[in-house]
């Protein structure tokens, strides 16, 4: 049974969706702890942020500082040269190479000279280089919004920094950690470190869609199509599938696929789409303009095969052992393999059609791709894109359905699209029907193709 947009009411998500205003959550306390051989801890690392509990790792939120202390405690001398806590983003290579692309640092503490003798606290002690007694050294640290890197079409440019990103597959990570480094100043006796990796949530945001769509929005009613809302639609070139229906005639259909415009969409909200096909054969029409028919998903694309040695004889400068991702001359590749998935298919609906049906050679199928609220934000980071997160796209495809068979089935038309995480300003997107949330399938094709 077939359902006009006057039968098909506006989808209402249940309370406590992602399109229901969260209360801000209280800081949690993360703790991370440094222990002697003897098991009995002696430096803390202590951590506070947004995550929804302390089992969880640290949240960190773009524009927002992060805070905490390190504690240490002493029963016995300790050399100790300096104290430094970081937060840093990094791209990891499949070899384990670490390009450090944002970072922000804090001494908490550095020796005074020999000369300096003083006492710290009146627990502590320091004398020739060695530290006794309990501290407690408090950090506020704050990653920078954005980063300069190299485009890979000119010269640098500045990028939002990405979400934090790993996915089966894939070898090539975007990790943010906090570490601690207690450098004993002795080449005989390593660096201490303790730290932890942490969750970082970039605010990315589609710009605001057009006026009406707004409206619609607001008032929970059908969506304008492109003749009656240009602006709110991203319409592309029409495509000729070719085939054969029912075994025994050729026919052509042509599909013209629009996007709700600008193609950028909230993760855990939809992506609008509108559908017009033709066909001059009307038993064929009415076969293909079934909801069932139309063949539309999303897409994403994921590269490994990354930097098979490491990167580091490639890297420009480093400082204090670090390669940092903005001075790297080359990043040593294999060619790249890129991982294509199907994430989400498109449900689609039937508009009302006015006048004699029967002499139209054109209908017209309004639709929705469901984002599921987890989906990894789409990055940005001009040459190494493809290492920083997912390319999403909507591809469409021949029809599926009994009684036609299409010439080819590879995809007739491909759409990049963003993903963000936060709903753009204004009237919040309304579905038009429950989320149904496919299993994300690995397929073997070409992307974008």
């Amino acid at each position: 049974m077939q359902n006009d947009a006057s039968e098909l009411p506006a989808y209402s998500p249940p309370e406590g969706s992602p399109s229901t205003p969260q209360v801000p959550r209280e800081l949690v306390t993360h703790t991370y702890p440094l222990s002697t051989k003897q098991r009995k801890p002696w430096a803390e690392l202590v951590v506070q942020s947004k995550a929804p509990s302390s089992q969880q790792l640290p949240r960190l939120l773009e524009g927002e500082p992060v805070s905490g202390w390190v504690k240490i405690d002493l029963s016995e001398e300790m050399s100790m040269k300096s104290v430094t806590v970081t937060v840093m983003g990094e791209l990891i290579s499949d070899a384990n190479a670490r390009y450090v692309f944002a970072e922000d640092s804090r001494v908490l503490w550095v020796a005074p000279a020999q000369s300096e003798r003083r006492s710290i606290t009146p627990r502590s002690l320091f004398y020739k280089g060695k530290l006794k007694g309990s501290f407690t050294w408090p950090f506020t640290l704050g990653l920078p919004r954005t980063v300069v890197l190299p485009d890979g079409k000119g010269p640098s440019r500045i990028f939002t920094l990405p979400c934090s990103f790993s996915t089966r597959y894939v070898n090539v990570t975007i990790l943010y950690r906090i570490v601690v480094i207690i450098d004993h100043g002795s080449m005989l006796k390593a660096d201490r470190i303790l730290g932890t990796n942490c969750s970082y949530t970039a605010k990315t945001q589609p710009s605001p869609p057009s006026i009406a769509r707004q409206l619609a929005y607001q008032e929970q009613s059908p969506l304008m199509g492109p003749d009656g809302d240009p602006e709110g639609w991203r319409t592309s070139p029409p495509v000729v599938v070719r085939g054969t229906a029912f075994n025994t005639r050729k026919v052509e259909i042509v599909y013209t696929l629009s996007l709700a415009n600008p193609l950028s969409y909230a993760r855990g909200s939809v992506i609008p789409l509108h559908l017009k096909i033709e066909c001059s054969d009307m038993q064929v029409l009415f076969l293909v303009t079934s909801p069932n028919a139309p063949v539309v998903y999303l897409m994403r694309t994921l590269s490994s095969g990354y930097d098979p040695v490491g990167g580091n004889f490639s890297a420009g400068p480093q400082a204090e052992g670090k390669i940092y991702l903005s001075r790297a001359k080359t990043i040593s590749t294999t060619t790249p393999i890129r991982m294509t998935e199907r994430v989400q298919k498109a449900g689609w609906w039937s508009l009302p059609t006015y006048g004699d049906s029967m002499a139209c050679i054109d209908r017209v199928l309004q639709g929705e791709i469901h984002l599921p609220g987890n989906l990894h934000a789409t990055a940005h980071l001009g040459r190494y894109d493809y290492f920083a997160s997912p390319q999403y796209e909507v591809a469409m495809y021949p029809p599926e359905i009994a009684g036609f068979t299409a010439t080819a089935s590879s995809r007739l038309q491909t759409t990049p699209v963003d993903i963000c995480t936060m709903y753009a300003d204004g009237p919040r997107p309304v579905a038009c029907s429950p989320p149904v949330y496919d299993e994300i399938v690995r397929v073997v094709e070409e992307p974008g193709a």
